[in-house]
C-alpha cells in the first residue's frame, strides 16, 4: 500500500508547478518583465497598439500572477485595466497571448454580537 501512494504522488513532485503573486513596482516595464523571464521581445510587437499602450501604463502595485516550472514561466496574468488582463501562455517552445476578462466575486458576511 505504501508503494502505491509513493507512485501516486511522485508525478506531483517531479512536475510541480509554482504559483507566484508579484507586485508590479513603480518604474517596471513590460520590456524588462519579458527580458528578465527569457520571453522573446517579439511577443510585445505581436500585440495590437491598444494593448501595447495599456502595458506601458500598468499601475504600480498591480498584482501579476505567474505559473512557473522552476525558473521558466508557463503562464502569466498581467492586469491591463479593471476589466481585462493579458494572459501569456507557453506552448511548446513559443508563447501566445490572450486578452481575458478579470472576474470578481463579492462575498457578504455578517457578524453577530
Amino acid at each position: 500500500m505504501k508503494k502505491f501512494f509513493f507512485l501516486l504522488f511522485v508525478p506531483f513532485f517531479l512536475f510541480a508547478y509554482q504559483v507566484q503573486i508579484k507586485s508590479w513596482h513603480k518604474g517596471d516595464s513590460f520590456y524588462r518583465f519579458l527580458k528578465s523571464n527569457n520571453i522573446p521581445i517579439s511577443l510585445y510587437y505581436s500585440l495590437n497598439k491598444k494593448t501595447q499602450k495599456q502595458l506601458r501604463m500598468i499601475s504600480a502595485n498591480a498584482q501579476i500572477y505567474l505559473l512557473k516550472n522552476g525558473k521558466e514561466i508557463k503562464q502569466a496574468l498581467i492586469p491591463l485595466d479593471f476589466k481585462k488582463q493579458l494572459q501569456i501562455i507557453k506552448t511548446g517552445k513559443k508563447y501566445i497571448t490572450k486578452i481575458v476578462p478579470i472576474k470578481y466575486t463579492t462575498e457578504e458576511k455578517f457578524a453577530k454580537v
